[in-house]
């Protein structure tokens, strides 16, 4: 109980201090594959610590002998852009906590909104721990329209 209460304490002050408001868009895949607009479940406007870690693709090139000397690389680095939430301290809707039938899930999508510039992305993993947060791993979606210029 005590660890509990140590617990909500630290995260109160890690969220006033280094978070960012985000708002998680509840998405469901129709019949052909493109997401729309879930209606069944409310937006979370919520507190997020944002963080990005460098992350190598899946994507393997290199030189393969049959002696199994290997010299394999990968071509595509990237990033791991990952949003840690308390579920306690979000809006969903009328509540100011997220429930089971609003919980963040894979597909939906998350954005900034004083911040328009930081772009749109969606949840890829949704990785709860122990103390009441849940940390969402995105994925950047590309830009809608054609770009000029």
């Amino acid at each position: 109980m005590l660890i509990d209460r140590f617990d909500r304490m630290v995260n109160r002050v890690t969220d006033r201090t280094f978070s960012t408001r985000i708002v998680i868009e509840p998405q469901v895949k129709s019949p052909n594959g493109r997401p729309k607009a879930d209606n069944s479940r409310d937006w979370i406007e919520t507190g997020a610590i944002l963080s990005v870690a460098p992350d190598d693709g899946n994507f393997q090139k290199g030189d393969r002998s049959a002696g199994g000397q290997n010299d394999l690389r990968s071509t595509v680095p990237g990033r791991t852009w990952m949003a840690s939430i308390t579920l306690k301290c979000a809006t969903a809707g009328p509540r100011s906590y997220i429930d089971e039938l609003n919980m963040p899930i894979q597909g939906d999508r998350v954005t900034r909104p004083f911040n328009p510039e930081w772009g749109v992305f969606t949840i890829q993993r949704v990785l709860p721990d122990a103390g009441g947060r849940v940390v969402l791993v995105l994925t950047a979606l590309p830009e809608a329209g054609p770009k000029r210029g």
